[in-house]
């Protein structure tokens, strides 16, 4: 992961700490952390089977709000899966999402040294993305 800024896959970039490229990885900048999974197209499918963001935090407590953005039209079905150390924390279907859910989120907190894993699926396919922002805290 990042220490001194951002970088790919959180390989730390202590020239600048300047955006290099959407990674499933968590970056850290002083106190905020990031993740952008950049543009990705999901298959069509009956469950969140892509996985968009996956990272494990280190000695900090993070505040985050995960949020996901899709190209869902009228009829598609939208899946969101998170899950930490394997174990689910959430796990939601949204009908026909770009009438009840499009561009949606959710608010968490991540203990230390937990696996985060953030998966996505949709019913007819479609280009998704998941952000990922909020602040660590040192325990």
């Amino acid at each position: 992961m990042a220490i001194l800024g951002g970088g790919v896959g959180g390989a730390g970039n202590p020239v600048g700490g300047s955006f290099t490229g959407p990674a499933q990885a968590l970056e850290l900048v002083l106190d905020r952390i990031y993740a952008y999974s950049g543009l990705i197209t999901v298959a069509a499918g009956s469950s969140a089977d892509h996985t968009m963001l996956k990272f494990t935090t280190g000695n900090y407590v993070c505040k985050a709000f995960i949020e996901w953005h899709s190209e869902a039209t009228g009829t598609d079905d939208e899946f969101v899966i998170i899950t930490m150390n394997g174990q689910e924390i959430m796990h939601s279907r949204y009908s026909h999402a770009y009438h009840s859910s499009a561009d949606q989120g959710t608010k968490i907190i991540i203990p230390s040294y937990t696996e985060v894993e953030c998966k996505f699926g949709n019913s007819a396919g479609t280009d998704a993305t998941m952000i990922l922002t909020g602040k660590r805290y040192r325990e």
